[in-house]
């Protein structure tokens, strides 16, 4: 599926810089090997989009495959998932009889502490495995998708630099009223999440301030991968060292509203392994969709 990369113009002064590092990181992905893993749960209506967009950027690579590991869905995901008779897609499929949590809390210290558990199982995958250059996290309901032309730029990035352990994404998000990025205008659409973004050098517990204040954060396509001491945005590409002795979990401070996303205290262990991670301005997401995606 087509990403809207002229949505996001690059300045004409870093144009020929921004082409040169896509087609390197191009070139850098034909001897990589990649693989994709998520942690889904009701997404029968999404799962098969988001299988599609791993599979039109892992034909760049020398090999890939797909993890998905499921649990306790009330919909047909593990049906839809596996009627596709996808070689490529390794399932693993359980129900957890204490499992069950709203998807609106978000914050909720039970939600939050089942998702870490549930992104736990592909870490397993990949220390078990671990054969892959790269591993990308993704989550599936990035209805609109992954620009093909960040993730170059971010592999040439990572393979260029030994210091940096992960690019993240910048996932747009039309409006917190829902509709399609055309439906408004580019200088009000938000950075979608808020919740596991935290500014390097920033406090790294649950912020003193409104998560929302991180919804108007703003990067520029084509400008340098930025430093952070945290962030997701429904896309992470990881050097797979990030994944060895690490785990995801949570913080809480007392009070339910107050639990930290589990990208926090993993991404503090991925620094504390001397590893940096980046949000990638290039890297764009969208949570929601566009004339490519409808």
């Amino acid at each position: 599926m087509k990403f809207p990369d002229e949505y996001f113009p690059v300045k004409e002064e870093n144009k020929q810089d921004f082409l040169d590092k896509v087609s390197n990181g191009k070139i850098l992905s034909k001897d990589l090997s990649v693989l994709f893993c998520a942690a889904c749960k009701d997404v029968a209506n999404v799962v098969e989009k988001s299988i599609s967009f791993c599979h039109d950027v892992g034909q760049h690579f020398t090999d890939y495959k797909i993890f998905m590991y499921e649990n306790n869905s009330t919909d047909n995901t593990v049906e839809v998932i596996k009627a596709l008779g996808d070689s490529k897609v390794i399932l693993q499929s359980e129900f957890i009889d204490t499992a069950s949590y709203s998807r609106s809390s978000v914050t909720d210290e039970r939600r939050c502490s089942l998702i870490a558990n549930a992104r736990n199982k592909y870490v397993d995958y990949i220390n078990t495995t671990n054969s892959y250059d790269y591993i990308f996290i993704f989550d599936t309901d990035i209805e609109g998708g992954w620009s093909l032309n960040g993730i170059f730029n971010s592999i040439h990035y990572l393979e260029k630099n030994n210091n940096m352990g992960c690019m993240t994404s910048y996932c747009v998000l039309a409006s917190e009223r829902g509709g399609d990025l055309e439906d408004f205008h580019p200088a009000d659409w938000l950075m979608f999440d808020s919740f596991a973004f935290r500014q390097l050098n920033k406090d790294w517990d649950f912020p003193k301030y409104s998560l929302a204040l991180h919804n108007y954060i703003k990067v520029e396509n084509g400008t340098l991968p930025i430093k952070v001491n945290s962030n997701f945005n429904g896309l992470g590409i990881y050097k797979t060292e990030c994944f060895v002795d690490n785990h995801y979990s949570i913080n809480n401070y007392g009070l339910d509203l107050h639990t930290d996303s589990e990208h926090i205290p993993f991404h503090k262990r991925v620094w504390d392994k001397g590893l940096e991670v980046l949000i990638n301005p290039s890297l764009l997401t969208s949570i929601s969709n566009h004339k490519y995606s409808r």
